[in-house]
């Protein structure tokens, strides 16, 4: 007995919701549209990035024992630029740099001594710099060639 009056209070309120939903869209009634979150794309500021006139450099053709060295120059942007750490694929490349902030619109040098000492053939060399606002990879070239 408890489970058929269940059952029929079930119908009835189903019927009940039932009847109440489509009189509602029979009325023409919407409910109003949920507001539009206001999107601005991102921009795009170059102020605040940092920029590598170059991020290769090839010494050509060299003689086995010679000690090379160049550097690159790095560009700052609208923020305090910190070069946390500069690493070297090889120990036979020595990067040295500035270890105080890189103040906004000013420039660094990343020096990079390439030594050939037991080297031939071609060689990449990636140096690996760290920053407070991303990584960058600078890539020496050489061709050694024996005597």
């Amino acid at each position: 007995m408890k489970t058929s009056a269940y059952l029929l209070t079930l119908c009835m309120t189903t019927a009940i919701i039932c009847l109440h939903s489509s009189c509602i869209v029979r009325a023409g009634y919407r409910p109003p549209p949920a507001p539009k979150a206001k999107v601005t794309p991102a921009k795009k500021d170059t102020l605040t990035e940092i920029s590598w006139p170059r991020t290769e450099h090839d010494f050509g053709l060299l003689k086995q024992g010679e000690v090379v060295e160049t550097s690159f120059t790095c560009y700052n942007g609208a923020d305090t630029l910190v070069l946390e750490n500069v690493m070297a694929s090889c120990g036979c490349v020595a990067p040295d740099w500035k270890r105080t902030p890189i103040l906004p619109y000013d420039s660094t040098e990343i020096k990079v001594v390439f030594d050939t000492k037991g080297k031939s053939g071609k060689h990449n060399k990636v140096i690996t710099v760290y920053t407070n606002r991303g990584l960058y990879e600078l890539i020496i070239k050489a061709n050694i060639k024996n005597d």
